[in-house]
Order: C-alpha cells, then sequence, then structure tokens
C-alpha cells in the first residue's frame, strides 16, 4: 500500500523546477541530435535557440560538424534535411518549449526572453545561458532570425 502511495504523490506531485528543466531541456538536445541521426562521429556540438519574446514561442538549431559551423538546412544529404523533416523538428522542439515554459509558471519563476543552449557530443556537456532582456521591444529593427544568426557568426568566429 506504501509503495502504491508513494507512486501516486511522484505522479502529481510537481517536481522541482530544476529537475523538470533539465529534463526538458535534455529532451530538446536528444530532438536536435536525432535531426542528425544520432551521428556522434561528425557532429560536435548542438546549439540551440528559443525565443519567448512577445508572447510568442520561436526555435532554431545549428551544429558543429567537422569542425564547420552548419545551419539545420544545409547539415547535408546524409541527414535528409528536408522540409517536412525541419517542420516537424521544429513542431516537436516549439511543445517541448511549451512545457519549459509551464514549468516556469508552475514554479513563479520569471520567464526569460530566450535561451542558449549549447550541447557536446562528448562528455555530454551541457550550457545554457538565458536572457531576461528583450531585445524586439527595444529595437524593432532586430528581429528573431537577426538574433540567432549573430549566434551563429559568433560561433563561426571562435
Amino acid at each position: 500500500m506504501k509503495k502504491i502511495l508513494d507512486n501516486l504523490r511522484n505522479k502529481f506531485s510537481p517536481k522541482s523546477f530544476e529537475s523538470s528543466f533539465e529534463k526538458l531541456t535534455k529532451e530538446l538536445a536528444e530532438l536536435c541530435f536525432e535531426y542528425v541521426d544520432y551521428d556522434s562521429q561528425n557532429v560536435e556540438k548542438i546549439f540551440i535557440f528559443c525565443s519567448t519574446e512577445l508572447d510568442t514561442i520561436w526555435f532554431n538549431t545549428f551544429y558543429k560538424i567537422n569542425s564547420r559551423i552548419v545551419k539545420k538546412h544545409k547539415v547535408g544529404d546524409r541527414f535528409n534535411a528536408n522540409d517536412e523533416k525541419q517542420i516537424l523538428l521544429n513542431k516537436e522542439a516549439n511543445k517541448i518549449i511549451q512545457k519549459l515554459i509551464q514549468n516556469f509558471k508552475l514554479h513563479s519563476k520569471d520567464l526569460p526572453s530566450d535561451f542558449k543552449i549549447i550541447y557536446e557530443i562528448e562528455g555530454s556537456k551541457f550550457d545554457c545561458k538565458m536572457s531576461y532582456e528583450p531585445k524586439m521591444e527595444i529595437n524593432p529593427d532586430i528581429t528573431l532570425h537577426t538574433i540567432c544568426d549573430e549566434w551563429i557568426d559568433m560561433e563561426k568566429s571562435k
């Protein structure tokens, strides 16, 4: 009986913020790794950008493959990065981002305007930076593509 009650408590009690956040960011990285067929021989890093600014959800990912920074639509023919696969990736990523947002709300945490997640394949290392300052509200010339492209350019220059 105690085991049944413990299972019910675990099922219905909210997880800690950190535990849920970690689980969801790992799901996001796993989804992006699946997109490149779990190729740990060539894929070195996965970069994930998520924005929640202006009450929207926006997602993009790019990769470091064989020492080159590559956008998701240019990962190469061997990964079959067709439009359908990209749409599915975005759809599934948006579902995970919605869960991330709910986690922030559930635990009464301030929601960042954007997340930058880096996952290094070798060693399974995560790095997540969150920004709380709005960028597009301050400067209407800035778009989500601009923000992500600046990050891509910064990584290329390293």
